[in-house]
């Protein structure tokens, strides 16, 4: 029996599946297809790296400035107008910092 044209060509001890060469993959396209891949995860990564860190940071910020805010003795504060006339004053000159800190804090129970 002839072979006709279209019939796959086999090699000795191949398959058709090993002979056809949509099903071979070449070793260069794998180590691209591997890069990529590695690059996306990497990326990945260090988005979910850089968000735990920046929600670590405002977590740390806010217990900071509550701690400050229930420090303060805010009766002194709202007192300021924030204007020049504050200039001067003990809680304006403490808040500025050429005084101690110590007249708008609360005293220590």
């Amino acid at each position: 029996m002839a072979h006709s044209g279209s019939s796959p060509r086999l090699i000795p001890g191949a398959t058709v599946k090993d002979s056809d060469p949509t099903h071979v993959i070449r070793p260069g396209l794998l180590v691209v297809f591997m890069g990529i891949i590695l690059l996306v995860v990497a990326l990945a990564m260090s988005a979910w790296q850089a968000s735990l860190v920046e929600s670590n940071q405002r977590d740390r910020l806010l217990i900071q400035v509550v701690e400050v805010a229930n420090a303060l003795h805010w009766r002194r504060v709202d007192s300021l107008t924030f204007s020049a006339d504050d200039l001067g004053t003990p809680i304006f000159e403490s808040m500025r910092g050429t005084r101690p800190l110590e007249p708008i804090f609360h005293s220590p129970p």
